[in-house]
């Protein structure tokens, strides 16, 4: 670009908000009017928001699943709590008993988990022996926990068999 035309004078502002010609037979020193301001940027553009959009919208669909199965995995504590509150019950029983308790009244429980997420059920009780069922309650979050809907506690000769494994964290 060639410099300005005879009489103007070039000015650069600190600020570099504006940039313009003026002419020096003016005393009021108003820039040249062919010469347009060129303003600082303020804000974001349309573009800019929508990548920041897209990026939170992919971290977000990616962490969800994620932490809503640790949310499942951490309520299946209630179970685990319960089935070790029914077996301590049990050998309570147990000790003052010929056999294991065949209900809930007798051991002196509830059949329902503390957080009422599962429910209880006893069978097969014997000298030797009973089987805990733990089942999620339906409709509740624990419903869709996979295959550890339904757990089983079988006790022998006082050792305890966890089925299914998997559902069973030590």
């Amino acid at each position: 670009m060639a410099g300005p035309a005879a009489g103007l004078h070039t000015f650069d502002c600190t600020s570099d908000t504006q940039v313009g010609v003026w002419a020096a037979d003016e005393p009021s020193m108003t820039l040249h009017p062919a010469v347009p301001f060129r303003r600082a940027a303020l804000g974001v553009t349309l573009i800019e928001l929508m990548v920041v959009l897209v990026v939170i919208a992919v971290l977000a669909s990616v962490a969800a699943p994620v932490y809503l199965g640790s949310v499942t995995k951490g309520r299946r504590t209630d179970a685990v709590d319960a089935a070790v509150g029914v077996m301590q019950a049990q050998e309570r029983y147990r000790a003052g008993n010929t056999s294991y308790g065949a209900n809930f009244s007798q051991i002196g429980l509830s059949d329902t988990s503390a957080g009422r997420y599962y429910t209880l059920a006893l069978s097969g009780a014997s000298a030797s022996g009973y089987t805990l069922g733990i089942n999620a309650v339906s409709g509740s979050a624990q419903a869709a926990d996979g295959a550890c809907t339904s757990l089983i506690v079988t006790v022998s000769l006082g050792n305890p068999v966890f089925a299914p494994q998997a559902c069973w964290s030590r």
